[in-house]
């Protein structure tokens, strides 16, 4: 019993913790698009934009995107984009 009770309590926290997803291409229409929308629902995700380069990071940051969610990777690496999820 005890048990079955950990493993509910496991799987609770586990879905009342917000996603994180990978948003590539953050910078761009679409990207943004997509980013701010997980943004405004941070109680259901936690959102990392992956952009190009440092210039397009700080414009989203100079938009009011908080800088801990946003990576500069390139997304033709996989080991790049693993580190910007860390």
């Amino acid at each position: 019993m005890q048990r079955l009770l950990l493993a509910v309590l496991v799987a609770t926290a586990a879905a009342a913790a917000p996603r994180r997803v990978a948003v590539t291409g953050a910078g761009g229409q679409t990207g943004q698009l997509a980013f701010r929308r997980m943004l405004a629902r941070r109680d259901e995700f936690d959102p990392i934009g992956i952009v190009r380069n440092a210039a397009r990071r700080d414009e989203l940051v100079e938009k009011g995107v908080p800088s801990e969610n946003v990576r500069v990777a390139d997304v033709t690496d996989a080991n790049a984009i693993l580190e910007a999820l860390e």
